[in-house]
């Protein structure tokens, strides 16, 4: 007798042998069984993403398992990612 393997791509996971969509806010690179929470300062909008985007500057999130950004409030400066900051005075 000889065993199947199901090796699931990027953005899915195995669940009960059957491929499944990680769900926004999550990735995996695939051959998986789970799906990784995107870290602080990145994102996943959609199901079944094999990686996270960086949030662009003007943008922030801080957390994991984000499924967007953050603008940017008036007296911070935010460079993309994590990084919000307080202006510094008279800026």
């Amino acid at each position: 007798m000889t065993a199947k393997w199901t090796k699931c791509g990027a953005g899915t996971y195995l669940v009960n042998n059957v491929c499944t969509a990680c769900a926004a806010g999550t990735y995996s690179t695939g051959g998986v069984n789970s799906c990784t929470a995107c870290p602080a300062g990145k994102y996943t909008s959609s199901t079944g993403q094999g990686s996270c985007s960086t949030c662009a500057a003007g943008t922030y999130n801080t957390g994991t398992g984000n499924t967007t950004c953050k603008s940017c409030e008036a007296g911070y400066y935010c460079t993309g990612g994590a990084h919000k900051a307080v202006c510094s005075a008279g800026t």
